[in-house]
């Protein structure tokens, strides 16, 4: 039963990922592929057979299908779609849930993220959407991380404008400018700071060539 269901799967369409016109993967097509995969295993396979194989991995693949719709649903808000997956993932088997949570709740929320970024959503909005998908203690520390961040960026950009008005300063030495340079760098950053922010500068340096 083996060798002849595997020659008949591999006489189905090609197994690369589809692709809409909009650059997503077309969840339409995946899910049609998955329905031809099931109708030549079962034709092959007796039904506990089939089940004892292949019914967790069925379940996993109508999840994945399901969350992908629903993600790219733009008739919904970001809001809308992270409640409707988290309503989803309640759906599956509880061994199955613990298993596809970590990963599926990271793509969602990188996915949702960069679309309620792009429709201007709120603040309430992006933390309601965090909670859906990651309950509200991990959702507190993201918005710690988003904090500690925006506060990173905040220095760096005053330190970056201070910067550039020392080397635009013909006035001054070269030794006057790595002195002045020096001084200012160690008065924005600590210490354990200071390799990032020169590494950053070698970054922006390069670019600027």
């Amino acid at each position: 039963e083996y060798l002849p269901m595997q020659q008949a799967l591999e006489g189905l369409s090609d197994h690369t990922t589809p692709v809409a016109n909009d650059g997503e993967v077309d969840a339409a097509t995946l899910r049609a592929r998955k329905a031809d995969i099931q109708a030549v295993r079962q034709q092959y396979l007796h039904p506990d057979t089939y089940s004892a194989f292949y019914d967790q991995e069925d379940q996993y693949d109508n999840f994945s299908l399901s969350r992908l719709e629903i993600v790219q649903d733009k008739t919904l808000s970001p809001l809308e779609r992270s409640e409707k997956v988290a309503a989803l993932e309640q759906t599956l088997p509880d061994e199955l849930r613990e298993s596809v949570q970590a990963l599926s709740r990271l793509q969602n929320l990188n996915t949702l993220t960069r679309d309620w970024q792009t429709s201007g959503g709120s603040d309430a909005e992006l933390r309601q959407m965090r909670e859906n998908l990651l309950g509200p203690e991990a959702t507190d520390r993201l918005e710690a991380l988003d904090s500690q961040r925006e506060e990173w960026n905040q220095r760096v950009s005053r330190w970056t404008s201070e910067r550039n008005e020392v080397l635009a300063n013909a006035a001054l030495s070269e030794q006057d400018k790595a002195e002045q340079l020096d001084a200012l760098r160690q008065n924005h950053f600590s210490a354990s700071e200071l390799n990032r922010v020169k590494a950053l500068e070698r970054i922006s340096d390069g670019a600027d060539r």
